[in-house]
């Protein structure tokens, strides 16, 4: 896998797409570094797998308390859980960024933490979304510290609901 710094920042990819507002991009506490594909790029076809790796870190002051590192990245994960239960389908991650065509809603968001990280600190994360069906989709990750160890498990079920029916 390529080290996050030989990555683009999704905050620079994201300001280069047309047609959705992405200022809200500019307060997200996360750096996050694509290695797969990025969800916007991912061509929707039949048989499209449900996967991606990245690269994600928390950016900025976090207060020196108890939890915060498992805080940060409960925050971190929940942003990125959806992305790939888009891929297989025939919904865009713009539109459904946008809420056009797709409103995407997490239903539960669960993380178990197995070891201790630092905010700040890179982490490697492997996300699969084994099933999107019926506007409901699941998806799961496991985040790796730089010694490639387990620091935590998420699963997260997501809630798709077409924003053009009426």
């Amino acid at each position: 896998m390529p080290a996050p710094e030989q990555l683009p920042e999704r905050l620079a990819l994201v300001k280069n797409l047309g047609g959705i507002d992405s200022t809200a991009f500019d307060r997200w506490p996360v750096d996050v570094r694509y290695v797969d594909h990025l969800p916007w790029d991912v061509r929707h076809e039949a048989g499209v797998d449900a996967c991606n790796r990245l690269w994600l870190r928390t950016v900025g002051d976090i207060p020196e308390v108890p939890g915060r590192a498992e805080a940060a990245m409960t925050l971190a994960t929940d942003l990125l859980m959806y992305e790939p239960v888009l891929f297989p389908t025939h919904v865009s991650w713009i539109e459904a960024w946008d809420n056009k065509r797709l409103g995407t809603f997490s239903i539960d968001h669960v993380l178990w933490f197995h070891r201790s990280t630092s905010p700040g600190e890179w982490l490697s994360v492997e996300q699969v979304s084994p099933i999107a069906d019926r506007g409901r989709g699941f998806s799961q990750m496991v985040v790796r510290n730089s010694d490639r160890r387990i620091v935590a498990s998420v699963a997260q079920g997501v809630l798709l609901l077409d924003t053009a029916a009426k």
